[in-house]
């Protein structure tokens, strides 16, 4: 697939994502045909924009109140977010307790021990401007003076842990669609 069609693709891929975003919050009020004619809008737009191109390196997984893509790459919490912006949203925000068991399963699936997620240190919020209104940190966590960014931990029930920003050794990232 060429540049434009990518960036196309990618673009109206965003567009629907907002949109499906929108009308589930207002699911309720709405018509289901139009929820049902956006959901398969997305999923063609995303069969178009990722088909042929998924491997090991990425899984997705469709949540109740957001979609989150695995990308099994090692990188810096920065190098995360810039790769997460760039092809998808933005680092995942955990808003809940089911999203947090939604994403602990998906990386705990994929084998990770732990997965960059989009809380840092700025009076810790979340990488898309958001406050913070769910927490699962570790108990003895945040405990870093210098550990300004948070992984998620799968294998302890998806505890958070404040870790270097820096730090690549087996931390791989989500990425909110």
């Amino acid at each position: 697939m060429d540049e434009t069609l990518t960036a196309f693709y990618s673009f109206m891929y965003l567009i629907l994502c907002i949109l499906k975003r929108l009308i589930d919050t207002r699911s309720s009020r709405l018509n289901p045909k139009l929820n049902h004619f956006l959901t398969s809008k997305l999923k063609q737009a995303k069969s178009r924009l990722f088909g042929g191109q998924r491997s090991k390196l990425s899984h997705t997984m469709e949540g109740h109140d957001a979609s989150f893509v695995f990308i099994n790459q090692t990188m810096s919490w920065a190098a995360a977010q810039s790769f997460c912006r760039q092809h998808h949203t933005d680092l995942a925000s955990v808003r809940s307790s089911s999203e947090g068991e939604q994403i602990r399963v998906l990386v705990q699936s994929a084998g990770q021990n732990a997965a960059w997620i989009g809380l840092f240190r700025n009076s810790w919020s979340w990488s898309d401007g958001s406050n913070v209104t769910f927490s699962h940190w570790r108990p003895t966590e945040p405990n870093g003076a210098q550990e300004n960014c948070a992984v998620l931990a799968p294998s302890d029930g998806g505890v958070w842990e404040d870790q270097l920003c820096s730090r690549l050794q087996q931390i791989v990232h989500l990425c909110v669609m």
